[in-house]
């Protein structure tokens, strides 16, 4: 992940996984469509 601009802010799924149960974490899935942006 070292070629994406901010890759302190992803994780593997393993540590998903670790954390699932973890009520401080929060996992947000991002699109990049910008056309779904703009919907809404």
């Amino acid at each position: 992940m070292a070629e994406y601009a901010n890759p302190d802010v992803l994780v593997s799924t393993e540590w998903v996984a670790e954390h699932q149960n973890d009520p401080a974490v929060r996992i947000v899935e991002s699109n990049e469509d910008r056309a779904l942006y703009t919907q809404g």
